[in-house]
């Protein structure tokens, strides 16, 4: 297979050659492309069968254009994947694999839990359930203060006071608002604290979304609609490669093409410098993060800003990891609507607000931006139909714990949990890595609020294996890539004890690994240290299916039955 694998960039070319022309030439030169395709086929095929005609490369090229086209054009085959996945001959070797690989993300999926298979005639008892429910994880080993993020708090007096709030209001629905006014006032509330926090203006305006990625997609949906009653009918989105990839979806969805600038050198974030390269007449939006997921680097806002105004272009920062730390922390309240460029900011009320998950803000500068994420129907027969964020029935719920969630601590308190969260970092920036091992890990960039990764510099030490021994440790941290690496993101539910016991452990597996380079990876960090070998970048994709999948759906290796 590796034999084939390596015509990749020539079939890609090909492609995009095959694709460029259908979309570009008239219908006159495509027949005459394609009967030139045909003459050079012939040439092909007989050089190939007699060896007997002596093959030009450019021969070789349009009479393998020829036979990718009628693929393509009789089987709606579009990728080098599908292409070979389409050839007899190897098609049942690379199903072999796939399946063999699906079958492992599967055993990744397996626990003692027996699904149901259809809906029980008799109803089920309380115990029962709560029985069922201890089943089905495997994880009853987690140890709450060692994971990193996604459990932002662990306080149970805090959790109560939020259930008891979410009790009251969880049949509300904000889309009927004459039945539920309280829900309307909470979201006018959080958008109020939330102007406030950020210096918005009296036009600053926003809504609650159910997280980050709502909020991006409505950001961009906004950005979208108003420049096309400005003019731009093809408009692209200018972002550091490190975006969120809810910011994709939203291109994805929308019809936005998406331009990512390349990072620089190993800061973690793009040189500002480099933005104008990639402005043109259809650009509607920069974004930058404060942090970034991946790394916990603040983009260049300022220079960003600066950049967006003098273009006329809007200007997003996407606050979702740091929103509720940002404007509790002196050297970074100048992220706000006070510095040049910025139109809009979002932010997720569910991780350092530390309300439920399914709760984040998006808010703008002015109502006349705001007003194009809405969705109006003004002639349906049910009724006037009008939704500001793109879910129609949302929870009240959610909103009213989140509203809770931020009255119930309080500025004082918030500014005490931010505090105390970039002291942790700092610590783990500064004297985390001993003498010995800096010469084999480094953090990536300058990481100075809430998250720091880590990588790899010598290639003694794979860093996947690293991460392996720390889950031996009970350690919970996230596995990035391009390069290898990981993060961890310090949370309230950290201290410095923690800390300084996940800097020994980090050393000690540092350590461990240098001694055992070749020490088998399981579960996920075999999928990301397989995705480093081109046999598995080709298809990387269907193995990413078939996890989604598996969300789903307890069996998936079938599909690839041969």
């Amino acid at each position: 297979m590796s034999n084939i694998i390596n015509y990749k960039d020539t079939y890609d070319n090909i492609y995009k050659l095959n694709i460029k022309l259908s979309n570009t030439f008239n219908s006159l030169l495509q027949f005459n492309t394609k009967l030139l395709g045909k003459y050079y086929f012939i040439i092909f095929r007989n050089h190939i069968i007699t060896n007997k005609y002596k093959l030009s490369k450019y021969a070789s090229i349009i009479g393998l254009f020829y036979i990718l086209n009628r693929i393509r054009y009789y089987y709606g085959i579009n990728s080098i994947p599908q292409l070979l996945l389409n050839i007899p001959i190897i098609s049942g070797k690379i199903k072999l694999k796939l399946k063999e690989t699906s079958m492992t993300i599967e055993k990744g999926f397996d626990n003692n839990y027996t699904n149901y298979i259809e809906l029980p005639n008799n109803s089920s008892s309380e115990d029962n359930l709560q029985k069922k429910i201890i089943t089905m994880t495997n994880s009853s080993n987690l140890i709450k203060n060692k994971v990193g993020g996604a459990i932002y708090i662990d306080d149970e007096k805090h959790n109560d006071k939020l259930l008891k709030i979410f009790k009251q209001f969880s049949y509300s629905n904000p889309l009927h608002c004459d039945i539920y006014p309280q829900i309307i006032q909470m979201e006018i509330d959080i958008i109020n604290i939330c102007k406030k926090l950020y210096k918005g203006t009296e036009q600053c305006c926003g809504n609650v979304t159910y997280g980050g990625t709502e909020s991006l997609l409505l950001c961009c949906l906004a950005y979208r609609d108003y420049y096309y009653d400005r003019g731009i009918k093809n408009p692209n989105i200018i972002v550091p490669e490190t975006i969120h990839p809810a910011v994709d979806k939203a291109c994805h969805y929308f019809n936005i093409k998406l331009v990512k600038i390349p990072l620089y050198k190993n800061s973690g974030t793009i040189n500002a410098n480099n933005i104008r390269n990639y402005i043109n007449s259809n650009t509607i939006l920069l974004i930058g993060s404060a942090p970034c997921y991946s790394y916990g680097i603040i983009d260049p806002l300022i220079k960003m800003g600066e950049i967006a105004h003098k273009y006329g272009i809007g200007f997003h920062i996407d606050c979702c990891m740091g929103g509720f730390l940002l404007p509790f922390i002196d050297e970074f309240k100048y992220i706000n609507f006070n510095l040049k460029g910025v139109t809009s900011i979002s932010m997720d009320i569910h991780k350092y607000g530390y309300s439920f998950k399914g709760s984040s803000v998006i808010l703008y500068n002015k109502f006349n931006l705001k007003k194009y994420q809405h969705t109006i129907n003004s002639k349906w027969n049910g009724g006037v139909y009008a939704t500001p964020t793109i879910m129609g029935t949302k929870s009240g719920g959610l909103i009213a714990c989140a509203w809770a969630s931020l009255l119930y601590i309080g500025k004082n308190n918030f500014t005490k949990y931010s505090n105390e969260i970039i002291y942790m970092t700092n610590y783990i920036k500064n004297t985390c890595i001993n003498d010995t091992n800096r010469a084999y890990i480094t953090i990536i960039g300058n990481p100075i609020l809430n998250i720091i990764a880590f990588k790899s510099n010598n290639d003694s030490l794979n860093i996947y294996q690293v991460v392996e021994q720390m889950k031996t440790k009970k350690w919970k941290l996230s596995i990035l890539q391009n390069p290898p690496s990981f993060h961890y993101c310090i949370t309230k539910n950290h201290n410095i004890e923690i800390i300084k016991e996940f800097c020994n452990d980090l050393n000690e597996s540092i350590d461990y690994s240098i001694n055992n380079n070749n020490s088998k990876l399981s579960g996920t960090l075999a999928f990301y240290g397989g995705t480093q070998n081109i046999e598995n970048n080709l298809f990387i994709d269907y193995a990413i299916n078939d996890y989604v999948f598996l969300q789903s759906t307890n069996k998936i290796n079938h599909i690839y039955n041969l």
